[in-house]
């Protein structure tokens, strides 16, 4: 282990570029070989990855999808879906965006006055509660903008 490390070192000390180029040079003269694995490995893999199993893994991780058929090719995986009797209607409309904003700001508003009540019960300050209350709602909003970008991006 410890001739392992010392290697790694040895490697870490180097500037980085002449560390690429030198590993560029040695694969070079492999690249037919490793080219004929890997397609190699994808015709085994192929059949694997269009397995209802693999495509409920692929369908939780879109970003993985998309690298996936990069490399093995298009194997019929396609994210996963909610029925449309659960609801999915197709990708968000603004009125749906702007409804899931509203909603996320009214609750932050309810919990935001209940936390109010409560300190106010407990013997808080008032400028202190109203304090707390303002820089609450602002990270509510800034918290429901987020979300609502996230909802049209995604």
């Amino acid at each position: 282990m410890e001739t392992a490390r010392e290697a790694a070192r040895k490697l870490a000390a180097l500037p980085p570029k002449s560390v690429q180029r030198t590993k560029i040079l040695m694969r070079g003269p492999h690249a037919a070989a490793v080219e004929l694995q890997r397609k190699a490995e994808a015709e085994w893999f192929r059949p694997m990855l269009g397995e209802p199993a693999a495509r409920r893994r692929a369908g939780s991780l879109p970003h993985e999808t998309k690298r996936l058929r990069s490399h093995v090719g298009d194997v019929g995986m396609r994210p996963h879906r909610v029925p449309r009797a659960c609801g999915n209607r197709g990708p968000p409309t603004h009125q749906s965006v702007m409804l899931s904003f509203a909603l996320y700001l009214i609750g932050s508003v309810v919990c935001i006055a209940g936390l109010a009540w409560i300190a106010t019960l407990l013997g808080a300050a008032h400028v202190y509660v109203s304090t707390a209350a303002a820089l609450l709602f602002g990270v509510a909003c800034l918290a429901a903008l987020a979300h609502k970008r996230e909802t049209e991006v995604g």
